[in-house]
């Protein structure tokens, strides 16, 4: 079964993803947590006649420019820059007073120092990690049969880990702005954990292409070895995957509203990158070895 002869059409698709993607993000933007922003947040218990529009009406006329409010069945969220201790306790008294019956769940206060450092530091804990998928995959994959640079499977596991992420980002970017869906702590966490999960399923088709390049390295050619090894891990890879999808989907319907979005951008991570490592990642490594081919047709 020849499964890399679709490689064309489905890397066309995922380059057509990717630009609509860089799009949507750069269209949109993201709605970042006080985490990353700083300033405060006040939750409330769900009230029938609230009424959003004249809560922020209320809020401008305390000198609140910017404010974000977000109401649902489950709870009140009203977020807003300040983050002055004693001006909270004031702001937090004048809403329960503008909208008798309002019961307080709790008010979180970040910094605007801390939410800038904690954006830095989560940005360099994504760089470091590429950078050291990189280096692991190259070094492992050294000294291959054919004269294949094993550069060419780092390169080709980062741009997999990218289609993944930028996937993820691009369809929080949506939520983001339809739902209000905010990217916090718990994202990063899961756009570290679709990373390794990419690079684990990744390394399984590569690891099988270099037992199969030691076993017909005179036999075939390097197209008609990947093309082997994909569908040789092609069960196995979409067996794990799936399991992890169906249980981070029951977590997203049943789990508490803590994790609902966590499980979200796992479900949609690990299906983009189930789909990357098969037919991005090792059509890549073809792509970029596409001259060695040659010479041993």
């Amino acid at each position: 079964m020849k499964i890399l002869s679709y490689s064309k059409l489905l890397i066309s698709i995922s380059l057509l993803i990717i630009i609509s993607g860089v799009f949507i993000i750069s269209k949109y933007g993201f709605k970042s947590s006080i985490e990353y922003t700083g300033g405060t947040v006040f939750t409330f218990k769900p009230k029938l006649d609230f009424d959003i529009e004249r809560n922020k009406g209320f809020l401008k006329s305390q000198g609140i420019e910017s404010s974000e409010i977000h109401s649902d069945s489950k709870e009140i969220k009203i977020k807003v820059s300040e983050t002055e201790s004693e001006k909270v306790v004031i702001l937090k008294n004048k809403l329960l007073e503008f909208n008798k019956g309002l019961e307080i769940e709790g008010v979180e206060t970040v910094g605007s120092s801390m939410g800038i450092e904690f954006a830095k530091n989560s940005f360099l804990a994504l760089i470091f990690s590429l950078l050291a998928i990189l280096i692991f995959v190259t070094y492992s994959f050294y000294n291959l049969a054919k004269g294949i640079p094993s550069w060419h499977f780092g390169v080709a596991t980062l741009v997999a880990m990218f289609h993944d992420v930028l996937i993820v980002i691009s369809f929080f970017s949506l939520m983001g702005y339809f739902y209000g869906v905010e990217i916090d702590s718990l994202f990063l966490t899961a756009l570290l954990t679709i990373i390794g999960f990419s690079v684990n399923d990744t390394i399984v088709v590569f690891d099988r292409i270099r037992e199969n390049l030691q076993k017909y390295n005179s036999k075939l050619t390097f197209y008609e070895i990947s093309n082997l090894s994909v569908f040789e891990t092609l069960n196995r890879s979409l067996i794990t995957s799936f399991t992890v999808i169906f249980i981070m989907f029951a977590l997203y319907l049943l789990g508490g509203e803590s994790i609902k979005y966590f499980s979200l951008a796992l479900v949609v991570g690990i299906t983009a990158g189930t789909y990357s490592s098969i037919f991005i990642a090792t059509p890549f490594v073809l792509l970029l070895n596409r001259k060695i081919e040659k010479s041993n047709v």
